[in-house]
């Protein structure tokens, strides 16, 4: 356990992109587990930083304040400059114990006549760019991702689908919020991942959801779904779904994309 503690602190990088990537696979699986994969890749990138930081300063400016500065676009998003900041704090810190303990700086020679060898800046260098192309590579991917989704829930849908095969079409289509618009004195209609209330009675799952939207559609009276995708990223992509007198699919609207 101590060396595998003593490899991440040395070299935190590849369990960043792990634990990430861990975090992604499971988020609509297991949100505890995508935590705790999404804890251990903030402490992976802190840590990372501040070794980064020995081997290239540059690199570690434009990498812990530079980037965040290029997708920034709210005021919320500012808390993309929070691992930088953590990362200095703690390195103060442990450069602060090391020198009330007597403890050479990490930077300093270890021994009289020692010189410390620093990693070479070449490999700092090429370990940075090979991050910055991962971390653009995700970024694509993310501004993507909705729309990807949305486009391929359309697919699923066709004009006279009724309500309730909508709605248990959405089910499996990747992260989304659906608001409901219906004419006005009807029943509330809430859905919320597989979940749905209706008119004061609750379903869960495929076979219940269905159960229950056939028998509430008519008093229900939903003139249109919107599906909203949304990722990790301020951008998002939605479907409208519009339902006829008869209460079953009369058009099929989007995607629509925009970004906040």
């Amino acid at each position: 356990m101590k060396s595998l503690f003593a490899r991440w602190l040395g070299n935190p990088a590849p369990s960043f992109l792990l634990f990430m990537f861990l975090a992604g696979l499971s988020s609509g699986e297991s949100e505890p587990f995508a935590y705790v994969c999404a804890t251990l890749a903030f402490a992976s990138a802190v840590q990372g930083l501040r070794v980064l930081w020995r081997r290239s300063r540059v690199l570690t400016i434009l990498l812990g304040a530079g980037t965040p500065a290029f997708f920034t676009l709210t005021l919320g998003t500012i808390l993309a400059w929070f691992p930088a900041a953590l990362a200095v704090a703690v390195e103060l810190t442990v450069r602060g114990v090391r020198r009330a303990r007597g403890l050479p700086d990490i930077e300093a020679p270890t021994a009289p006549g020692e010189s410390h060898k620093a990693p070479g800046r070449r490999r700092g260098c090429l370990v940075g760019f090979v991050l910055l192309a991962l971390f653009g590579g995700w970024f694509v991917i993310m501004l993507q991702a909705p729309r990807i989704a949305s486009s391929a829930f359309k697919q699923r849908l066709r004009v006279g689908m009724t309500l309730g095969d909508v709605v248990v079409a959405s089910f499996d289509a990747g992260p989304h919020l659906v608001f409901v618009r219906a004419v006005d004195g009807a029943p509330e209609l809430l859905v919320y991942g597989s979940t749905v209330r209706a008119g004061g009675e609750g379903a869960q799952g495929a076979t219940a959801v269905r159960e229950l939207l056939g028998r509430k559609a008519a008093e229900l009276r939903v003139s249109s779904l919107s599906v909203v995708f949304r990722f990790s990223l301020p951008v998002y992509s939605s479907i409208v779904v519009r339902f006829g007198p008869d209460g079953r699919v009369a058009a099929i609207e989007g995607p629509f994309d925009r970004g906040d």
